[in-house]
């Protein structure tokens, strides 16, 4: 390689490098603003009146399904580092919509369960999410998430549900 092929390679790098960098804070920045748009929008709206809440967006120019977004986002307390770690504000919410399926999926086995059913595909259902929800992580960050041996996982806590549902005391 000519010094001159040496030189440009070096130059070439260490503009890659500071691109890199800006590119870096500026994602950063990005999700910190949104996170903090988010807060102001949830005390705008706690403020608005009924009727004002379409006007106030239209004048902040926002949209409000764009809103219901930043909103979510801020409300989960979900950290930047979180944020950026899920690949963005877009893989966040899609693992908080994931995290509110499984929840509920796990509400309706256990209501399922204490109103005398099974509860299984509930269950199920919940524990299927919850294994997405894992694959959203980092592949080093899976391993303590995993359950062990999902095939027993239902029937384990059906097992355990159904012991609290007998040691509860009977409704005088």
């Amino acid at each position: 390689m000519t010094q001159l092929a040496s030189n440009a390679l070096s130059v070439s790098a260490e503009s890659v490098r500071e691109l890199v960098e800006a590119s870096d804070l500026l994602a950063s920045q990005s999700i910190e603003k949104a996170l903090e748009a988010g807060h102001l929008l949830i005390a705008a709206k706690a403020e608005c009146r009924h009727g004002e809440w379409l006007p106030f967006l239209k004048r902040a120019g926002v949209g409000e399904r764009k809103a219901q977004r930043l909103m979510k986002l801020s409300a989960s307390g979900l950290k930047p580092s979180a944020v950026s770690g899920f690949g963005g504000i877009r893989g966040a919410l899609e693992f908080l919509t994931r995290r509110a399926k499984a929840a509920r999926h796990f509400d309706e086995a256990l209501a399922s369960v204490l109103s005398g059913g099974y509860g299984t595909a509930e269950l199920e259902a919940a524990l299927l999410l919850e294994d997405e929800m894992i694959e959203m992580f980092p592949e080093e960050k899976r391993g303590p998430l995993r359950r062990h041996r999902p095939e027993h996982d239902v029937t384990s806590i059906l097992k355990r549900i159904a012991q609290i549902k007998t040691d509860e005391p009977e409704a005088a």
